[in-house]
């Protein structure tokens, strides 16, 4: 039977659990429930560490959006088509069209028709159109 108090070992798992979080890292869906519990939680408290983690997973979900990042930093205007938007395969195709017209690289415009002609395979009980 252990001597030690039963609430020193539960705060003991709970670092050792953020320290392995901490050291795998997070998933961007994590790091953004971290970020509205921080939000909900005026006193909430986190750890630097995992305070850290959460800022570098946002940052790179927002790098990995090189469009949306750069403009961010220019404080441009973005719009965004969803999967769902039953609207949105048209725009893409029609942007795609534009853009070729224009001289866009191959490859990006094919990456849009692609994206587009998923989005019109997909059941329409997932899809909605804009309101």
């Amino acid at each position: 039977m252990s001597t030690e108090p039963q609430g020193s070992s539960v705060v003991a798992d709970m670092a050792a659990d953020r320290e392995a979080q901490t050291k795998r890292g997070m998933t961007i869906q994590e790091a953004i429930e971290g970020a509205l519990w921080l939000r909900r939680t005026p006193d909430g408290h986190m750890d630097t560490a995992k305070l850290r983690v959460l800022a570098l997973t946002l940052l790179s979900a927002l790098e990995a959006s090189t469009c949306y990042f750069k403009a961010m930093q220019k404080g441009e205007e973005v719009f965004v088509l969803r999967q769902q938007d039953r609207a949105a395969p048209l725009a893409i195709d029609t942007w795609a069209n534009a853009a070729e017209i224009k001289g866009c690289g191959h490859a990006k415009v094919a990456d849009a028709r692609a994206i587009a002609a998923r989005w019109l395979k997909q059941d329409l009980d997932t899809t909605k159109w804009p309101t």
